[in-house]
This record gives C-alpha cells, structure tokens and sequence, in this order.
C-alpha cells in the first residue's frame, strides 16, 4: 500500500490480529456455505460468503500497517482467500444459481495457478510477497511475477 512500510520479511508469531482474521475467515467458510445451499438462507449465506471475501484485504492492510507480517500470515490469508472463494462458488453450483462450467473453470484456474507460482518462486507469493495474480490474459511470467503497483511503468 501507498504511504505504508512493507516489511521484507516476516515474523514468526502466530497470534496476531491479521492471523486470527484469517482463521475466522476460514471458520466461517462453513457457516456460508450450509446457508447458501438451504433455499430459506441462501440471502444470508450470500451476504456472508460477501464479508468473508470482501475482508480479505482487511487482515493484509492491518498486518502492514502494525507491523504483525509473520510467515505464517503469509500463508494463512492466500489459502482463506482460496478457500473461501471455491467454497462459495461450489455452493452456488449446488444451488443452481452459478454456471457450473463458469465456477469449474475458475476453481480449474485457481487450482492451476497456486503449483505454477509456487514453481516459479517457491513460497506461492510473487517476489514482493504478495499472492501471484493472474492479470488479464497473462502468460506465465505474468502469472507469476506480481509487480508492485507503486513502481513506474514504461
């Protein structure tokens, strides 16, 4: 983030704020998903599985900006996000309410791309630390090299 020192490294704790968001993300992922595929909760599943996504950028901001970065974070945030998203689209699968060849596709995609930039850099984050992005069309160097949006483009 503009304006926030990014520490290059990361601690060693385990009971930060950011981490413990990322572990509630992750309980919740049940608590969506059985609301979301019972017809007289689905709204309320879907506003859930809404918080819990829309939170991601929540425990990464907090951990900057504290300095509570550990390499446990590191991992525990990309995996709630994944885990959170491939859980909500199966459920609305399930429900009928999302294509099933447009949520099998994205959870292929995603499925793909955590080996492939764990491949290229070995921890599954781009250089920077940040998850690997698929941007556009992207190739694989794309895939997984993550820019940092602060450096100036050509």
């Amino acid at each position: 983030m503009r304006g926030t020192a990014e520490p290059t490294g990361g601690s060693s704790a385990v009971l930060t704020v950011p981490n413990l968001i990322s572990a509630a993300r992750i309980a919740l992922i049940p608590v969506f998903v059985a609301l979301i595929v019972d017809p007289d909760t689905t709204l309320a599943g879907i506003l859930l599985f809404g918080l819990v996504v829309a939170t991601d950028w929540v425990d990464g901001t907090i951990a900057r900006r504290t300095g509570q970065v550990s390499e446990l974070g590191k991992i525990l945030d990309p995996v709630a996000d994944r885990l959170a998203i491939a859980a909500g689209l199966i459920a609305l699968m399930v429900r009928d309410v999302f294509p099933i060849w447009a949520g099998l596709l994205i959870l292929v995609r995603d499925a793909l791309k955590w080996p492939l930039c764990t491949f290229c850099t070995g921890t599954g984050t781009s250089e920077g630390g940040r998850p690997c992005s698929m941007c556009g069309g992207g190739g694989f160097e794309v895939l997984c090299h993550d820019p940092d949006p602060s450096e100036s483009r050509p």
